[in-house]
């Protein structure tokens, strides 16, 4: 999200849309001296002229300056909209001087607005083009070229220009050069830590079906270990958590891929219906059948004596007494979990407290 795209009314709410979260009230302020507006009559004779317009002016500028205050710690705080705007311009004096003070307060919040145009040109709603927006139109189609060539440079202005737009025709080219700068990459080098951000951002201002597509198409597509795990971060940060893709990852032939439909399980949605608790049973169904021992228990004599004790041997080679829920070699628990992780039964668990809980919510 760009500052510049956050929302704001004065209004309750906007048109076609829902807010999801109201986050905290927030305020601005914009201070000047009044010896600007004196500067400004001395210039003048005509008061309900020239001057009168001049002071308008001013006002406007000084109420935009803290509009965009706002707009800024809303954009720190997360949200994407600000709903309420009130506007006070007061006479601050103090020590025979005057000052001019415009505050703004309004509250931020996250809202869900209708993504599913690739721009913000509204061209179809006017019925005209202006030459703004032809050079807007020109510039997409040659980046969207470039793209196709697989000759487009993703600089700061390229991806700032994508954004401002929503570019979408151009989505699945920052997705795969996002999967390219990381290749064998074992570390989070600058690039790939402004690529996942860039990306982040984009994914608030597009259709959240198509990026969300795109974003699990990937990580259940063979790519390189270090990508999917970028591309697992950028679905969680995104809050992209999309319960029918899960399901069809923790159904995956793939090993890896099953472990991150587990981790994305034990995350939460932004928002939840009646109907997810039929997707979260589906999903607990999966874990309990895809998921098996890994490690192979068994038993060894003690050294020395003939009482035989339990073991578990680790796919990495290790032997571990069964008491030990993690391997000592490789931190990796029997089903294949590494330290840190829930492994599938504790989703489960975690999942089934989480129906109980909307259940109870929805009767």
């Amino acid at each position: 999200m760009l500052k510049e795209n956050i929302k704001v009314t004065t209004t309750t709410g906007f048109e076609n849309s829902k807010i999801i979260q109201y986050l905290e009230p927030v305020t601005a302020h914009v201070v000047i001296g009044m010896n600007v507006f004196s500067d400004i009559a001395s210039s003048f004779t005509d008061f309900f002229g020239g001057q009168s317009s001049s002071y308008e002016k001013k006002l406007s500028s000084m109420n935009m300056q803290a509009i965009e205050l706002l707009k800024k710690k809303a954009y720190k705080m997360g949200g994407n909209c600000i709903i309420g705007l009130k506007v006070d311009n007061d006479e601050i004096s103090a020590q025979n001087k005057s000052m001019l003070m415009v505050s703004v307060v309004g509250t931020v919040a996250i809202g869900e607005f209708n993504k599913s145009e690739s721009n913000n040109l509204d061209i179809k709603k006017t019925g005209t083009v202006s030459n703004e927006q032809l050079d807007i139109l020109i510039e997409r189609k040659e980046l969207i070229e470039l793209a196709d060539l697989k000759k487009l440079k993703l600089d700061t202005y390229t991806w700032d220009f994508i954004k401002k737009n929503r570019v979408i025709d151009l989505y699945e080219y920052c997705l795969n050069s996002l999967i390219d700068y990381v290749g064998g990459s074992t570390y989070y080098a600058d690039g790939v830590i402004s690529r996942q951000k860039h990306l982040k951002e984009l994914n608030t201002l597009l259709d959240t079906d198509y990026i969300s597509n795109c974003l699990y198409n990937l990580l259940k597509s063979e790519i390189s270990s270090n990508a999917r795990l970028h591309i697992y971060e950028v679905i969680k940060e995104s809050n992209l958590i999309n319960y029918e893709q899960i399901s069809q990852l923790i159904d995956s032939d793939s090993f890896e891929v099953q472990r991150y439909g587990v981790n994305l399980s034990s995350n939460s949605k932004l928002e939840y219906n009646y109907e997810d608790i039929e997707k979260i049973k589906t999903i607990i169904k999966g874990l309990s059948n895809n998921f098996k021992e890994r490690g192979v228990k068994s038993t060894k004599k003690k050294a020395f004596v003939s009482k035989e004790i339990e073991i578990w041997n680790c796919e990495c080679g290790k032997e571990n007494s069964i008491h030990d829920s993690l391997c000592i070699k490789c931190g990796y628990d029997i089903y294949g979990f590494k330290k840190g992780t829930m492994n599938h039964l504790e989703v489960i668990e975690y999942l089934n407290d989480k129906i109980d809980i909307l259940e109870t919510s929805f009767s």
